[in-house]
């Protein structure tokens, strides 16, 4: 929780319960939260099997379909607590998201519980990851912008929605979570939501110079690793990744070899190419698989070419 700073419960119940009931995450959560059976608001009466003072909050968001779902955060308790297992100062925020970027947030978290699950599975201590996972409040990464029309330069911020980091594979991702409610190309140069939009400003900041005469990049000045990094925008359909990759091959075109490598996937192809990265995901055999079916008929040829 303090990695991702919220959990659905489904999401919890994978991470921590794998293979369990789902009422036993349910109970967990409850008492973790300080929630028993008889407790009001306020009511700090010690109830056995409930914790006291909490280590998680309960907060809740309603989906587009009218879903109402549960979502948990750490108390004060509990990132005090995460943060001395880490080894670090506790993290602290001005508040909480607002409703609205709720289910955002859960559906870019997902991406973390398929890449973790299996590394869990595999006895790996949260703490010990082969990952880095920074979804707090995005990363905020600086750079400058020449404004044509108003004839000087502004201050710019790139804000992804999460940046993963693969140390082994010295490897980055940028992560755009896209829920579908941006338009893929804008209207306006007003538009910065807009997914083409995006990745021109992603192109600013991996080609633009922080330091002209150092030759060094805003890029390399927010990461002075210098792994090599891309821009996934992270899809919902396979619909939309076809149509934001068909606009992001127009856009490269027209702009002439951009700096910037962005590409849209589904969540599932996310898990799995960076699975594959991490050691987590099935490889592919180098044979085919046998196939036992039974040739077509010619009759049955006839129809489908008719039906096309």
């Amino acid at each position: 929780l303090s990695m991702t700073r919220y959990l659905t419960r489904v999401q919890a119940h994978l991470l921590r319960w794998p293979g369990r009931d789902v009422s036993v995450a349910r109970k967990r959560l409850l008492q973790l939260a300080g929630i028993g059976r008889g407790r009001t608001s306020g009511d700090r009466r010690p109830i056995r099997g409930v914790l006291d003072p909490p280590y998680l909050r309960r907060l809740w968001y309603r989906r587009a379909t009218g879903e109402r779902v549960e979502m948990w955060a750490l108390s004060r308790y509990g990132e005090a607590l995460a943060a001395e297992l880490a080894g670090r100062p506790p993290r602290k925020y001005a508040g909480d998201v607002g409703e609205p970027l709720r289910e955002h947030w859960a559906a870019l978290t997902d991406l973390f519980v398929q890449l973790v699950v299996p590394l869990l599975a595999r006895g790996i201590s949260p703490h010990a990851l082969p990952l880095r996972w920074d979804a707090q409040d995005g990363t905020e990464l600086p750079w400058r912008e020449y404004d044509a029309t108003a004839g000087k330069v502004r201050e710019r911020l790139m804000v992804p929605d999460a940046v993963l980091e693969l140390p082994a594979a010295r490897r980055r991702y940028l992560v755009e979570c896209e829920m579908g409610s941006h338009s893929i190309v804008a209207a306006s140069d007003e538009k910065a939501g807009a997914t083409i939009r995006k990745a021109e400003r992603y192109d600013e900041f991996f080609a633009g110079f922080a330091d002209e005469s150092a030759r060094l990049t805003f890029y390399e000045r927010a990461f002075g690793d210098r792994w090599p990094a891309e821009v996934v925008f992270l899809v919902r359909t396979g619909s939309r990744r076809s149509s934001v990759n068909a606009a992001l091959e127009r856009w490269r075109a027209e702009r002439g070899n951009p700096i910037v490598r962005a590409r849209a996937l589904t969540l599932e192809e996310a898990a799995r190419e960076i699975g594959l990265v991490l050691g987590t995901a099935p490889t592919c055999s180098d044979e085919p698989p046998s196939v036992s079916a039974p040739p077509l008929r010619s009759e049955e040829v006839d129809v489908l070419r008719r039906f096309y």
